[in-house]
């Protein structure tokens, strides 16, 4: 007999699976419920009750592969590439410039490619992917590109040298440190999404959907899109609002995403995706910092700080999965905190109800916590 979708997709414990079993075989007559734990019979029942479990989690797998809202990790990988035409995006690293200075006039100094390591507040590492020939005595500022020795989201606020140079000073450029924005691996939520929108872009006056498709195509640093396509700024306008994870977007990725669409300009592949006559104006969405605060609880076993930082963290994954233009609400961020190891109970004192961003903008975090053992 046919199982039925509800039944391909409820697997069973090995539990159930034992119990059935010895259901059967009771009606068989075989009395099989009176059989000692550890017997040969019980054994071979509970080894057959395991390979059922097993079998019926792959048959859970593989039913979801076949469809994009339940699909996961690599499954939702293969049926992307096979249906969608769409592959996971991999992770990209931070580049991020240094100013490099020589007070003291010890220079000229040649710089190596890769000779320079920095690292970063959170203790992330970076080299030097560009040379420096030479570095001028008495140079009071060049900028030396660097990258994260591991790709993610990072985004330094400092950085200071690991391998330092006798008489030379180095930090963090003051304005637009960053050259390229980093971005994690692509997850599940962002490519179910390209791949629901990527029907739009088949259309040819390109609905919302298809702007969304693009942006996210355009570069990994989108994590998330909006669109205003109800003539924002006068008949055939609409605004695209983008945003990346903690809600960052440079103007480089605003630009790579409008060229994208635009077929043309630095980065572009040439090919115009923008129907005739829309008028297009990419943004970065705005940020609505959402105040949390109150007490953590934690248990005793757990180092308050630590447990905090864990919070905070938590926070952050979660907002970074909230659309433009998103709710916060307070049930929700209860069960966040609370599914933190280490958080006995917790006391909002802010928010005090379900919070809605405003459109065009993105809901980011701002916790403070009290953490006590408790």
């Amino acid at each position: 007999m046919a199982l039925s979708l509800a039944q391909l997709l409820t697997p069973k414990s090995e539990a159930e699976a034992l119990a059935d079993l010895l259901t059967i075989l009771d009606g068989l007559g075989f009395s099989a419920s009176s059989w000692q734990s550890g017997s040969i019979q019980r054994t071979l029942v509970q080894l057959l009750a395991r390979l059922q479990a097993s079998a019926s989690n792959t048959t859970l797998a593989i039913t979801k592969g076949r469809f994009n809202d339940l699909a996961e990790g690599d499954w939702l990988s293969l049926l992307s590439t096979s249906q969608f035409d769409n592959s996971r995006i991999p992770a990209v690293a931070t580049q991020v410039y240094m100013t490099i200075s020589d007070p003291l006039s010890v220079g000229p100094i040649n710089i190596a490619i890769g000779q320079l390591v920095a690292q970063d507040e959170k203790g992330r590492t970076y080299r030097n992917i560009a040379a420096l020939s030479p570095l001028l005595a008495g140079s009071t500022g060049t900028d030396l590109l660097f990258e994260a020795e591991q790709a993610g989201d990072a985004a330094p606020t400092s950085l200071a040298l690991t391998t330092p140079l006798a008489g030379i000073d180095a930090s963090i450029r003051g304005l637009d440190p960053i050259f390229r924005q980093g971005a994690n691996a692509e997850g599940d939520t962002r490519l179910r999404t390209r791949n629901k929108a990527k029907w739009s872009t088949l259309a040819y006056a390109a609905p919302a959907d298809a702007y969304i498709a693009w942006a996210l195509a355009a570069s990994p640093v989108v994590t998330r899109a909006w669109v205003d396509d109800q003539n924002p700024r006068g008949p055939g306008t609409l605004d695209l609002y983008i945003t990346g994870a903690g809600g960052a977007i440079t103007p480089t990725t605003v630009a790579t995403v409008t060229n994208y669409i635009n077929g043309s300009g630095l980065g572009s592949d040439g090919i115009s995706r923008r129907p005739i006559g829309a008028n297009l104006f990419v943004q970065a969405a705005s940020t609505d910092l959402v105040s949390i605060t109150g007490t953590l609880y934690c248990n005793s076993a757990y180092n308050t700080s630590t447990v905090r930082q864990a919070v905070y963290d938590t926070l952050t994954t979660y907002f970074n999965t909230l659309p433009v233009g998103g709710t916060v609400t307070l049930a929700k961020l209860y069960d966040v905190i609370m599914g933190v190891q280490g958080v006995n109970n917790v006391h909002l004192t802010a928010p005090t109800s379900d919070h809605t961003a405003a459109a065009g903008a993105v809901p980011v975090p701002s916790p403070s916590f009290v953490a006590v053992v408790g």
